[in-house]
């Protein structure tokens, strides 16, 4: 027996022997002996009963056994409590059991003697938990829950009359029964001590003993321990099998004492052998019968029938309606609930307070994992075709931006909504500020180590100017490296011999750092390496000569030198705790929620787990270090201050303390904008940001990075389908499209449509202008509701139509991708509720309602449904997941104004993703002209920015549409003149194959990771060689595709039908004879012999030459794109 047992019969005897002397006296009115219990009302078959019964009507489902050991316990606690109240105290002897009443179990019944056969369902009930201020006195229980509430009196309405409530636990359930209060407060009310409300104003750290009470039952403290100290290390689903399992445990182990037990009693009987009865398999809830009152019934006067309770079955009731599930174990819902209520009350706070404790300089760094995996999840009814919808946006485009000291500790999180390097300069600046109250010094003379020092260098120094940003080493290796062929025997060779070149002294892994070389030596080295393998030969490839041109450039500016040379500065840190969160998630998909919790959680573990031996950031004595080394790795920091504070204030001696500095910055999902300014992709981002950095001279080349971090490297790839449209912060134009575009204002030649207006195409020529339908655009004035119903048509006379009436074919151009005529894209305001206004109601009386008709009041309409990833996207960002999701669609005039720019840029999925970067410029530049094809007017231009990522996703669902179309009609004949004009620039066409394996089944595609073409088709013009692509370089080479035109010509001779340019004449021939020797040595990624390489050295000198000169013979001709000819 592992508790002590409370048995009812043994108890309630031994109060008698115990309160003889403080019974009830009838007729003593003075109350001499000072009473405890009156036998005659207290503790009685009836009083139990009418208990029992009472909470079954209430709505109580429970057993027979299990509702009366309930009402025993309630009974003595009524005598317990009236003893406490005198001023006596309670008997030397009397028992004292609580605040959990454990029920007599097997082992107990045979030490008494009792035969375990009778009613063998006793040994199913659970166990009970009293929350009453006599066991639980620090908790202040009789405490009104409303936050300033200052009642002083709060009375006690008595025990909850709806009985019990089950507590989840790990091993077996138990109840738990509460008190009923009521604060005379106006509007406060009752509370309940066992309602999860009355606890959610408590602070969780502060409640001991006390199981944690949710709206769907409650869970024991060592279950709530349990799934808050491995939800880091496990799954919701893994700790709901592991519960089930423990609790199928407890049912084993309980069934096997019973069964050792009655093998026992069977065995003691000499004479009479009892009966074997099982141990039941199911219990049975108790139901409520009724019988006529009788004349020796004592009851109350004018009551008629007897009510009592049975566990016999009701016959007109399934088994599943009669019968309750023995220990039922909580669902992963329950488990996770827990999890999230603990996270969202206590961890995410701990871990945002202890991260503002961290300073010093920065390594900082992206991982687009983490936000790739970041989902919320929303459904609803779509208000046009009445279906239910179900949608997954992944909203964090830009990655997660990372920061960590020199000691390894992680100072910055944050979800990026675009990956622009602007993103990190507000982080940054919080960073600052917390570093000097903390006694540092970054603001004045930090350093940052990012990935692409020059790019982020102007973005950082905008909010903090005397930062130094400095260049991370191993990134600058590893472009270096990953040029050289991974099967190349001198790849290894290459790291080291870089390593040396930059660093006089190796970091010992200590603590102690890397100690740079000079800039000149560090150069002289460079050019050593360089040389050294080029000698070699088979080591570098065609793409090592720009890398390792560029790499210098950051060398020669003196990206790599530390201001501080005794502290580590780099980003290697944050590989590793990149590497960490990421094991957090299995999947590829999560709810923001999660990853948001978890994220946060798993970063105060590690940051306490470090072993900080150098203290590079902070002195050992500092306050958040010291607080930080009595912790000792345990991670209930807000525990620990609170125990801190309990002894400061019974010793009066002064505690260390957990400091709180900026309350208000916080980490993880982060509103960066004002309230209310988040409206995803339409949201002018930059310029929120530019307001909060109070800075006007930043540049436009401050753009997203298509598909990758701040640092443009992924720690994973990128699926397709895996990341949503990123966010792009504003519209940014490159100064290299002035020479083809006037981005002046002055600018004449181009032709802006007016606001709330756009081009629609028609059959024929004529151009149909509707006014009003999408809204109004950004600079135009607020409209009233009568200007959302105007339809303006603007034709030839000839097919004018009537007035008021809109013709048939306006809107069978809205037919894109299969839609319906009768479906107008956002033409009314329910559909698109971000785009246009709702009309106020009092304005939808119909036109043919007399004026003084109004409009019967409606009911309200219930809240819809929010998940509650969508309900965290609101509360973090100012917005709802729907204007989000709304936001990005292209939809009407950004849908036109896309269809018209694919054609006249030819835009395919195939395009690289660079060319998509300018490509989003051009779109984003509202003077740049796109023509329709269909008239003298451009398109109107998109009132959002749209990133290159949508760019390129809305390319891919413009091209399924165009497919569609013309299916079986190549020359597009019956289209309209819309449709036509997009089958000018036609997708790429998927190839398949024709001919069968040995097993009957179609062969699988092989494409070239080269040239991205299919290997073998048997269908005219696709056909690869097996080795070789069309360029003539075999396809697992290591060098771009294509390779430069001209040294094709010198072995092919010049294109068909084309030209043979002056590059080709002058050094076709020469390069022509040893063309295959050194596509063979560059090929092959090995070395030949040592003439061969003498030559290759030589002649990969004229190669670049060569292609240089062969540029410059071009002139005007954009070589990016000679790809496509």
């Amino acid at each position: 027996m592992e508790h002590t047992i409370f048995d009812p019969t043994s108890v309630k005897a031994t109060l008698k022997l115990v309160l003889q002397s403080r019974q009830h006296i009838e007729g003593d009115k003075k109350d001499t002996n000072k009473w405890i219990v009156n036998w005659k009302t207290d503790w009685t078959d009836t009083s139990v009963s009418d208990r029992a019964v009472a909470w079954v009507k209430a709505g109580c489902v429970g057993s027979l056994e299990q509702l009366e050991f309930t009402a025993h316990v309630l009974e003595y606690m009524k005598i317990l409590e009236r003893g406490l109240m005198d001023t006596k105290g309670l008997p030397p002897a009397f028992p004292v059991y609580g605040p959990t009443f454990y029920p007599p179990t097997v082992e107990y019944d045979a030490l008494r003697k009792r035969s375990i056969f009778k009613e063998p369902a006793r040994y199913l009930v659970e166990p009970v938990m009293v929350i009453n201020s006599i066991f639980f006195a620090a908790l202040n229980l009789g405490k009104c829950p409303v936050e300033g509430c200052a009642a002083k009196k709060v009375e006690s309405k008595g025990i909850t009359a709806n009985g019990y409530t089950t507590i989840y636990g790990t091993h077996s359930n138990f109840k738990a029964i509460g008190r009923q209060y009521h604060c005379a407060e106006p509007g406060h009310g009752g509370f309940c001590t066992t309602s999860a409300d009355y606890w959610k104003t408590r602070n969780p750290w502060e409640i001991t003993g006390v199981p944690h009470f949710t709206h769907r039952g409650g869970s024991s403290r060592e279950l709530y321990d349990y799934v808050t100290e491995l939800r880091t290390h496990t799954t919701v689903g893994e700790m709901e099998e592991a519960i089930t399992q423990l609790h199928g445990l407890n049912d084993i182990r309980r069934s096997t004492a019973y069964l050792q037990q009655a093998r026992l009693q069977i065995d003691a009987a000499k004479v009479f052998k009892p009966a074997f009865v099982k141990l039941p398999t199911q219990i049975l809830r108790a139901r409520i019968v009724e019988r006529p009152l009788e004349a020796s019934d004592s009851v109350k006067k004018g009551k008629q029938v007897i009510c009592s309770l049975t566990n016999t079955p009701n016959t007109a009731s399934t088994d599943a309606q009669n019968s309750i599930k023995i220990n039922g174990h909580p669902c992963s819902n329950s488990l996770r609930d827990i999890y999230e209520y603990f996270a969202s009350k206590q961890r995410v706070a701990e871990a945002e307070q202890q991260m503002r404790t961290v300073c010093g300089d920065l390594g900082l760094d992206a991982t687009v994992r983490i936000a790739a995996i970041a989902r919320v999840y929303e459904s609803g009814i779509n208000k046009t075709t009445g279906k239910r919808f179900s949608k997954t946006s992944a909203p964090f485009g830009g990655g997660a931006l990372t920061g960590v000291n020199a000691d390894k500790e992680m100072g910055i999180f944050e979800f990026l909504v675009s990956n622009s390097p602007l993103e990190m300069a507000l982080p940054l600046r919080e960073y600052a500020e917390r570093d000097k109250a903390l006694g540092g010094n970054f603001a004045l003379s930090g350093t940052a180590c990012t990935d692409k020092c020059c790019e982020h260098r102007s973005s950082i120094q905008h909010a903090l100017p005397n930062v130094s940003v400095v260049q991370d080493l191993a990134h600058l290796e590893n472009r270096i490296i990953e040029t050289v062929p991974k099967l190349s025997p001198s790849r290894g060779h290459v790291a080291k011999a870089l390593k040396e070149a930059f660093l006089s002294e190796f970091a010992d892994g200590s603590g102690r750092p890397s100690i740079y070389r000079p800039v000149s030596d560090q150069l002289a080295r460079m050019d050593a390496v360089w040389e050294k393998f080029d000698k070699i030969g088979g080591v570098w490839t065609a793409p090592s000569r720009q890398t390792f041109k560029n790499q210098r450039k950051h060398v020669e500016k003196g990206c790599l030198q530390r201001p501080n040379p005794k502290c580590p500065c780099s980003t290697s840190p944050n590989e590793t705790w990149h590497k960490i969160l990421g094991d957090q998630f299995r999947g590829i998909s999560s709810s923001i929620t999660t990853v948001h919790f978890l994220t946060l959680d798993t970063i105060l573990r590690g940051n306490l787990k470090l072993k900080i031996t150098q203290n590079h950031t902070q002195p050992a004595n500092s306050p958040s270090r010291l607080f930080r080394n009595l912790a000792a790795g345990r991670h209930h920091l807000f525990a620990l201050d609170h125990q801190l504070r309990l002894l400061e204030d019974l010793t009066r001696e002064k505690q260390l303390s957990f400091i709180n500095v900026f309350p208000e910055h916080r980490f993880g999902v982060v509103q960066r904008a004002a309230a209310g300014a988040f409206r995803g992709a339409k949201m002018d981002r930059a310029k929120e940001i530019r307001k909060a950095l109070q800075g006007h001279g930043l540049s436009d080349e401050d753009v997203t990075i298509f598909s990758y971090t701040l640092n443009g490297d992924s720690d994973v790839p990128i699926l397709a389908g895996v990341l949503e449209p990123a966010l792009s912060p504003f519209p940014g134009v490159k100064k290299r499209l002035a020479e083809q575009i006037d981005l002046t204002d002055d600018n004449e030649d181009v032709k802006v449509l007016p606001e709330r207006v756009y081009i629609k195409p028609r059959l024929a020529n004529p151009l149909e202008i509707i006014a009003g339908v999408y809204g109004p655009g950004p600079n135009a004035p607020p409209s009233s509701s009568s200007e959302l119903a105007v339809t303006v048509t603007f034709a030839p006379p000839a097919r004018q139509t009537a007035a008021g009436s809109t013709p048939a074919a306006v809107f069978s151009i809205f037919n894109k991708g299969g839609r319906s005529s009768s479906q107008q894209p956002s033409s009314s305001p329910s559909d698109s509720g971000l785009l246009t206004p709702q009309l106020p109601h009092a304005n939808t009386a119909t036109a043919s309602s007399s004026p003084c008709a109004s409009v019967p009041p409606s009911k309200p309409a219930k809240p819809a449904k929010i998940s509650r990833t969508a309900q965290t996207f609101k509360d973090n960002l100012g917005t709802s997941v729907t204007s989000y999701n709304q936001a990005q669609e292209f939809d009407g005039p950004a849908y036109y104004r896309f269809m018209a720019f694919r054609v006249q840029e030819l835009c395919s999925t195939r395009t690289s993703d660079t060319d998509w970067k300018h490509l989003a410029i051009k779109y984003n530049n509202h003077k740049y002209r796109i023509d329709t094809g269909m008239g003298p007017d451009p398109a109107r231009p998109d009132p959002v920015t749209r990133d290159p990522s949508a760019l390129k996703r809305q390319c891919a669902a413009a091209e399924e549409q165009v497919s569609e179309k013309l299916a079986g009609n190549e020359d597009a004949n019956g289209l309209s003149l819309f449709w036509k004009h997009q089958a000018r620039f036609r997708p790429p066409t998927k190839q398949t194959y024709t001919k069968l394996t040995k097993t009957g089944k179609l062969a699988k595609v092989k494409t070239c990771q080269r040239c991205r073409k299919q290997i073998d088709a048997n269908e005219d013009g696709f056909t690869h060689a097996r080795e070789h692509c069309d360029d003539g370089f075999v396809r697992w080479a290591k060098i771009p595709y294509p390779f430069p035109r001209f040294v094709v010509g010198a072995m092919c001779g010049p294109p068909a039908g084309g030209h043979a340019n002056k590059g080709w004449e002058l050094y076709g021939p020469r390069i022509g004879n040893e063309f295959h020797r050194i596509q063979r040595l560059i090929a092959m990624e090995v070395g030949g012999s040592e003439d061969e390489v003498k030559a290759t050295e030589e002649q990969r000198r004229f190669l670049a030459w060569g292609e240089d000169a062969w540029r410059e013979d071009l002139g005007e001709c954009d070589f990016r794109k000679l790809r496509w000819t």
